[in-house]
């Protein structure tokens, strides 16, 4: 099911308590949201190397691309006049995002992929029209354990940065591990990217290690928002009880895909 943006902020407000605070927004009251875009996708572009798929017509085709990493796909038209249909597809040509229109003042589109293999793009112009298409590849790191038990530690200082692929569904989760041995302000700074999808929402929660199931705080940053800093107040002082905690991280959405940083800041 798709949701605009305001569904998705009627929805934000349902599952977090969303709050306003001068043109700020505040999800759970530990998680403030900076309205600003990351640099995420832009490391890349220096490196792009671009491979032509070929003609695109006004005819559903299937286009295979093949990927030796993690990472992100970027398709790019040339000589786009009108809009081009453009969805992925895996291996056996199931389709993994949703349908996106590709207009020509801005003709490309970006998808995250966690998995390694072939995919397909479907690509489809308007009536009568025609466009040249290519692709690049940009490899992402993978991180995050896939348990609580498998959890990457997270360092005071270290960026640790991960992708969500279009392949992946809302119930997988990555896990990160932090220490605290003596009360502190713990704040988590995650920033997050975007990909064709208005969907793009990532889900955090945190957890102690002594409970596993009730949280200790939670967030949502979702399409179009760049960053936000994640508090953790837990003691009577406003900040955080000394032992381990988890940063456990999903996306809302199944068609949608980004990649993310996490930062313990000092």
């Amino acid at each position: 099911m798709k949701y605009n943006r305001m569904g998705k902020v009627i929805l934000m407000i349902a599952m977090s308590f969303m709050v306003f605070v001068n043109s700020e927004v505040a999800y759970a009251s530990s998680l403030i949201v900076e309205d600003e875009q990351p640099d995420l996708e832009e490391e890349a572009q220096a490196k792009d190397v671009y491979y032509s798929l070929g003609k695109v017509t006004d005819a559903y085709k299937f286009y295979k691309v093949t990927v030796k990493n993690p990472g992100m796909l970027r398709i790019k038209f040339t000589g786009l006049n009108g809009n081009v249909k453009a969805a992925l597809f895996d291996s056996q040509k199931i389709m993994l995002s949703s349908e996106t229109t590709v207009k020509a003042a801005k003709p490309q589109a970006t998808y995250y992929v966690g998995k390694t293999g072939t995919y397909f793009f479907r690509l489809k112009c308007a009536a009568g029209k025609t466009a040249n298409a290519k692709y690049m590849f940009s490899k992402r790191i993978k991180l995050g354990g896939t348990t609580f038990a498998k959890a990457d530690i997270l360092k005071k200082g270290v960026k640790k940065s991960s992708i969500f692929g279009f392949e992946g569904s809302t119930s997988q989760k990555q896990y990160f591990k932090i220490k605290i041995t003596n009360e502190e302000l713990v704040r988590v700074k995650i920033t997050k990217g975007n990909s064709c999808s208005d969907e793009d929402t990532v889900y955090i929660r945190i957890y102690k290690s002594n409970d596993k199931k009730n949280r200790v705080t939670w967030g949502w940053i979702y399409e179009g928002q760049g960053k936000a800093t994640l508090y953790i107040r837990n003691s009577k002082n406003h900040k955080t009880i000394p032992g381990t905690y988890y940063i456990v991280l999903s996306k809302a959405f199944k068609t949608s895909g980004f990649d993310y940083s996490l930062t313990w800041l000092k």
